[in-house]
């Protein structure tokens, strides 16, 4: 059984009152520092980002030329082993393990009965479940309750307490 609080009814709306100017403050600091933020992101980003991308196309461009160069010049290279040291490096030859599947694999895995190698990613649909009667969801288990929530709305704020409906 619930205690009875004897504070008075205009104390504590004072009190919450106090609370609410306070999120309502700290809110929109944390508003003004997270948007400053993010136009400081933003403005590195578009100095930066063009820059980057010239070096990333640059970087591929000479892999590609080394990958292209070692292949043609194999024998040459790696006729006594793997490794062919030069004087800003080395370059390196090794033999991987490749498969290539072809583009019906689902079909021929389902169709030889290789349900091992497929991946299904499961979840509950809890918006389904929440439409379920009572006695089907007792069935499985689950108990259909009333949750009290409390929240926030400030006036001039971005509110984020968390409403009844959203609960």
């Amino acid at each position: 059984m619930k205690k009875k609080n004897d504070t008075p009814l205009g104390l504590i709306r004072c009190t919450l009152d106090e609370i609410l100017v306070q999120i309502r403050q700290v809110t929109r600091e944390l508003s003004g520092i997270e948007q400053h933020l993010t136009r400081q992101i933003e403005a590195l980003r578009a100095l930066a980002m063009p820059r980057a991308e010239a070096l990333k196309a640059d970087l591929a461009a000479a892999e590609k030329q080394l990958r292209k160069i070692a292949k043609k010049n194999d024998a040459v290279l790696f006729s006594a082993c793997d490794r062919a040291e030069m004087k800003s490096g080395a370059v390196v030859r090794s033999v991987q393990d490749v498969v290539r599947l072809p583009r019906d694999i689902l079909k021929r895995l389902e169709a030889a009965g290789r349900d091992d190698m497929i991946k299904i990613a499961k979840s509950v649909d809890r918006d389904q479940v929440r439409q379920l009667p009572v006695e089907a969801l007792e069935a499985l288990g689950g108990s259909r309750e009333n949750k009290t929530v409390y929240g926030y709305e400030v006036e001039g704020a971005e509110n984020r307490g968390q409403r009844p409906e959203e609960a």
